[in-house]
């Protein structure tokens, strides 16, 4: 007969990327040891844990969705995680929606994976512009979460700039603080919910929470944004420029070249949707 419920092996953290241990599922049985890690009621991943051995399988929607194995349950993450970039990720792909529909939420996922975490997965960057209108909520959210926060870390706040290049062409400069926090992607939903429910986030599109998986917004290479038309905004970015070693005119160079390359690419979508609806 199978011994249910032991104690916990090292093998086993007490969560796993998305989901979190459930002891009820521990099951040991010829020298391997079976558990489920759980989102809620939902199974996200099984694993089978055996002296020189480690099997994972991943479940999205009650379907087999992937599996990996290796000499030990962190290798055969690691590979797991590795293998399946975001992308390229149905589970991801609803998180992504999961936190920027109807928010002012920006998420960026690396096309390949720089850092995996044993257990963590990911550990994400939430970036947040901190301006006028937002300054009273986040100096007393900042206050909370120093003191107590089971979902995020505060990191830390750098000077940083808001680039906008208006409908005119004119590129403007706004010199902010930018207030960096960190979250594990099991935390990242009640991270960006705890974020967005203190009034942290402004609704101004321009100052939006920027998450990412561990990279920072950089000066020489930055993350550029569809501004609101309807504010003569095309597009923006939120750079972190101190102790940068590019000048403020090489910062709004690389700002103007990457506008123009986004906004390529949306005329150019824009006029391959146009030809496709035309053959219809």
């Amino acid at each position: 007969m199978p011994e249910k419920s032991p104690p916990v092996r090292q093998e086993l953290p007490k969560y796993l990327g998305f989901g979190t241990l459930d002891r009820k599922s521990v099951v040991t049985q010829s020298g391997k040891t079976t558990a489920n890690y759980i989102s809620g009621k939902e199974v996200v991943y099984q694993v089978t844990v055996g002296k020189n051995s480690a099997r994972l399988i991943e479940f999205f929607n009650d379907e087999e969705f992937a599996r990996s194995g290796h000499t030990n349950l962190e290798r055969a993450f690691l590979h797991h995680m590795m293998s399946l970039p975001p992308h390229r990720h149905d589970r991801f792909q609803q998180l992504y929606h999961q936190l920027t529909d109807n928010l002012n939420v920006f998420v960026q996922f690396g096309s390949q994976p720089l850092h995996i975490f044993f257990p963590a997965g990911y550990i994400f960057n939430l970036c947040q512009p901190i301006v006028a209108a937002n300054q009273t909520a986040w100096e007393a959210f900042r206050r909370r979460i120093k003191r107590s926060s089971r979902f995020l870390r505060f990191e830390g706040e750098n000077k940083g700039v808001i680039l906008r290049l208006h409908i005119s062409c004119k590129i403007t400069a706004e010199d902010v603080r930018v207030a960096k926090c960190a979250a594990l992607l099991l935390n990242l939903v009640q991270a960006v919910d705890l974020l967005w429910q203190n009034g942290v986030v402004p609704v101004e599109r321009e100052y939006p929470l920027v998450v990412t998986d561990n990279v920072d917004p950089s000066p020489a290479n930055p993350s550029i944004f569809l501004g609101d038309l309807q504010r003569d905004i095309l597009t923006f970015a939120v750079i972190v420029n101190e102790n940068s070693e590019l000048s403020m005119d090489q910062i709004v160079a690389n700002f103007d070249k990457g506008s123009i390359q986004l906004l390529k690419k949306m005329e150019q979508f824009a006029q391959s949707t146009e030809q496709g609806e035309q053959k219809k």
